[in-house]
């Protein structure tokens, strides 16, 4: 059963999201969407290959 990748809850507790990253699904609740989005460098010790494309600061450009 699909899990969030943050916090492991199941569609049967909350909504979850399923994105693509590097040919893999992932799934994601709905509460934890906005870390994908505006912080996904939290993900980086999470997503294999992750630290390899998160800019750590993007307004620095």
């Amino acid at each position: 059963m699909p899990k969030c990748i943050i916090c492991n809850v199941t569609s049967n507790e909350m909504p979850l999201i399923q994105f693509l990253f590097k040919d893999t699904a992932y799934h994601i609740c709905s509460q934890h969407v906005p870390v994908l989005i505006h912080n996904s460098g939290q993900l980086a010790n999470i997503l294999p290959g992750m630290n390899e494309v998160v800019d750590p600061d993007p307004m620095v450009h």
